[in-house]
């Protein structure tokens, strides 16, 4: 990876980081994202798009964010809690593989409605 993809893949990173972490205080908080949209003076639409990573948040946003959250910028960049999700969903893919992969017999129970029936026409 070449210095320019390394410094791309490092700011798509830290966008990732800073949604993930305003959608966690939002939660915490009781918000929705549409409750940023009056401190930003932007659209509901805007807000969406910024949180779907369709456009860049520019730092002046993260900071109003960060501001209407109570929370520092810091605390927006900190990646510890969106590593811990990835650790834990990467351990339970892990074992849901392993599992499936131990797992030598076939599902004895058919699906609900694809039973079958003991009557003969």
């Amino acid at each position: 990876m070449n210095t320019t993809s390394a410094t791309q893949y490092d700011v798509k990173r830290i966008e990732e980081v800073i949604r993930y972490n305003i959608r966690r205080y939002l939660r915490l908080l009781g918000r929705s994202q549409n409750s940023l949209a009056p401190s930003l003076g932007c659209t509901r639409g805007a807000i969406s798009q910024m949180m779907t990573g369709l456009t860049s948040m520019k730092f002046s946003q993260v900071y109003m964010i960060a501001r209407e959250l109570g929370v520092s910028i810091d605390d927006l960049m900190d990646d510890t809690y969106i590593r811990q999700d990835e650790e834990f969903l990467e351990k339970m893919n892990t074992t849901s593989i392993k599992k499936a992969s131990d797992s030598s017999e076939a599902p004895t129970v058919p699906p609900v409605g694809l039973e079958p029936t003991l009557r003969r026409f």
